[in-house]
């Protein structure tokens, strides 16, 4: 067995340790006089004068309280006019349809498929949904169409064949 440590070089225990040891003499520390320079301007105004006043140069970071300049202004898009109206009229013919099926759901699809058709025609002037609004407009017609027919179908027939039934 040798004297050595085994993971490698430690320094002696006598020794402090990095963070430990005294200040390196030719290096000015903070207590010492003379350890910085004077700041640049001990006899002027601690501050620039304000950048509003003409022949002055601006110097640091942007005043954060001044108006910004007209160039870099960003418009925000104005809002599409019937979008919400077309997402609407999509949502409730989507619903229509299956509920017109269903006999004891017809008031839902009569409500629904009214409701988007209305919709539909409010939303076709949206510039980025006309589609979307003309496909709830023909799902919305297309469920008040098979709700006709099936309340015709569960209503009506009975009501021409009763000796049928």
């Amino acid at each position: 067995m040798s004297s050595q440590p085994p993971y490698g070089d430690y320094p002696p225990q006598n020794q402090p340790w990095q963070g430990q040891q005294p200040p390196d003499p030719s290096y000015p520390g903070y207590g010492q006089p003379g350890a910085y320079p004077p700041p640049p301007s001990y006899g002027a105004a601690p501050y620039p004068p304000p950048p509003g006043q003409p022949g002055t140069p601006v110097y640091g970071a942007p005043n954060i309280y001044m108006q910004p300049a007209p160039y870099p202004y960003v418009i925000a898009a104005p809002p599409d006019p019937g979008a919400g109206q077309a997402v609407t009229s999509l949502v409730l013919g989507i619903i229509s349809v299956p509920f017109a099926f269903i006999p004891c759901f017809g008031v839902i699809t009569l409500v629904t498929g009214i409701i988007g058709l209305i919709m539909g025609i409010m939303g076709r002037s949206s510039v980025s949904r006309h589609g979307m609004a003309v496909a709830g407009i023909v799902l919305s017609a297309v469920g008040l169409g098979i709700f006709v027919l099936m309340s015709f179908l569960w209503f009506g027939l009975p009501l021409m064949f009763p000796s049928s039934y």
